[in-house]
């Protein structure tokens, strides 16, 4: 999708190994957007050294939005990761790749709820087939990423531990996205 979308020739993909460091492209269609590959990431709790990569630039760099690749076929292990990105408060965007795959293997997914529930972009896409990057480059024109109003109700006792910790975290010198509530939950 990344080669798609930037018009580039570059060795990425999501297996270990392949996508060891950032790749960045200008996105073909979309005036002054950069897209920046990262590692695979399944959780903010990095492992691998490229997880560690992935995530020092999401919380470091602070991008202007994200987009999502998500495996459609894989859902509750990649929607871990979208509901943690989503709770930073970043405008996203998902795009749901490999369909085909998900159809193979007998599972549907209802991507208007699915986007209804997120409170962001859904896009279904077979990426290698192209299938679905001219809605992406549409819906990224038109809208672009959204900063979703998700919110996790937790039980109150960690509910009292994140305002908390929030509280401490707002009078640090630390860089926060909007709130600093995701980095508190992650405590």
């Amino acid at each position: 999708l990344f080669n798609v979308l930037t018009g580039t020739r570059q060795y990425v993909g999501n297996w270990p190994g392949v996508t060891v460091e950032k790749k960045e492209g200008w996105i073909k269609g979309l005036a002054g957007s950069m897209l920046i590959d990262l590692p695979g990431v399944y959780s903010l709790s990095a492992q691998s050294l490229e997880e560690k990569l992935a995530i020092s630039f999401l919380l470091q760099e602070t991008p202007d939005s994200i987009l999502n690749i998500v495996d459609a076929s894989n859902l509750e292990r990649n929607l871990y990761f979208s509901v943690q990105l989503l709770e930073m408060g970043l405008p996203s965007m998902v795009a749901l790749n490999m369909m085909d795959v998900a159809g193979s293997r007998g599972l549907h997914i209802d991507v208007r709820l699915l986007e209804q529930k997120l409170g962001v972009p859904v896009i279904p896409m077979i990426a290698r087939k192209g299938t679905g990057q001219q809605l992406l480059l549409q819906r990224l024109a038109a809208e672009g990423p959204v900063r979703s109003a998700l919110h996790i109700p937790y039980p109150e006792r960690v509910e009292s531990a994140i305002a908390e910790l929030s509280a401490i975290l707002g009078r640090s010198n630390l860089k926060l996205t909007p709130d600093g509530r995701w980095l508190a939950t992650m405590w």
